[in-house]
């Protein structure tokens, strides 16, 4: 849950700065079974000291424009390592263990300045390419390195297990597609994968209301395949049958732009989008996912009170029923 997607990374809303979730076995445990406390938890930024709640540091780190913050949300294997490049020739750089999709690398060159790129040469390697930097009026050519001229440098390389190999919700999987799509500037593709995140999520707690209420997963099924759209569902049956909705969170409004912006692309009205077309959607569904989120967990806690309060009342005989002659 933790090592991919929308709880890998804490950003900053005020300096843009922020830093990968880091948690010990024992911490994501404790998170795991009680997601609630964990959300409402505070953050600082180590860089502004700004405060945040876990839950808001967690989308700002989804929505952000950085691209390593993206990384680490898009990525779950995270790889580093020192070699030496003679500048204008390439470097093959095996690797410990097999990356299926390489999506960057990062160079740190150290003493001399030359450009450096890279090129996937299968799942356990990558080529370093590097070139030679002219220098321009005012600036030292002592400080780039030559033609053939060695350099050291250190890489840092994050990758993606294949999807059938990540243990997380499909919902998951497809927002990272779309913050993936968004990074590549397929803006209609990362839209179209936004809204269809967020109604895979609100499937999945109309579906897990049902199973609570000993409703059988074929009838929760039928249900849901009989209730064409997203905005029924979110309008109609999270309320009625979960006990939640977006009545409060100011952004039904927004959400109801971004399905119609989708609808506009599905039905070919619109040929591109732009890239703050994606952002707003994208920004949007992540929003609603998390509120919708947090709705679930109180109302599940909220049940969950209840339910000891009357097994205590029946454990001590005191039911509130008055005895009849």
């Amino acid at each position: 849950m933790f090592g991919i997607g929308p709880f890998t990374m804490l950003d900053c809303a005020d300096c843009q700065r922020g830093q990968s979730l880091s948690l010990s076995p024992e911490e994501a445990d404790r998170s795991r079974k009680d997601m609630r406390t964990f959300l409402a938890s505070n953050w600082r930024c180590p860089v502004c000291g700004k405060e945040w709640s876990v839950q808001e540091a967690m989308i700002q780190g989804l929505i952000s424009s950085h691209q390593g913050a993206s990384m680490n949300v898009v990525g779950n294997i995270l790889l580093h390592g020192k070699t030496t490049v003679a500048t204008g020739i390439e470097r093959v750089v095996e690797l410990a263990q097999e990356v299926p999709l390489i999506l960057g690398v990062n160079f740190t060159p150290w003493g001399k300045y030359a450009r450096l790129g890279w090129v996937s040469a299968g799942k356990d390697k990558f080529i370093i390419t590097s070139s030679t930097i002219t220098a321009t009026a005012g600036q030292d050519p002592k400080r780039y390195a030559g033609l053939g001229e060695e350099l050291d440098v250190d890489w840092m390389l994050s990758g993606r297990s294949n999807w059938s190999n990540l243990d997380v919700p499909v919902w998951q999987i497809v927002l990272i597609q779309a913050r993936e799509q968004l990074d590549r500037k397929g803006y209609s593709l990362s839209i179209l994968s936004s809204v269809v995140a967020l109604e895979a999520f609100v499937g999945a707690i109309i579906t897990g209301a049902f199973h609570d209420a000993g409703v059988e997963k074929k009838v929760s099924d039928i249900v849901l395949e009989h209730t064409s759209g997203i905005t029924r569902k979110i309008d109609s049956l999270l309320p009625s049958i979960a006990g939640i909705s977006l009545k409060k969170s100011g952004l039904r409004g927004r959400l109801g732009d971004v399905i119609e912006r989708r609808n506009e692309i599905v039905h070919g009205d619109v040929a591109e989008s732009t890239e703050g077309d994606a952002r707003e959607a994208f920004e949007v569904c992540v929003r609603t996912i998390f509120h919708l989120l947090v709705q679930s967990l109180n109302a599940d806690a909220t049940r969950s009170a209840r339910e000891q309060r009357l097994r205590s009342k029946s454990a001590s005989g005191d039911l509130g029923m008055e005895s009849r002659a």
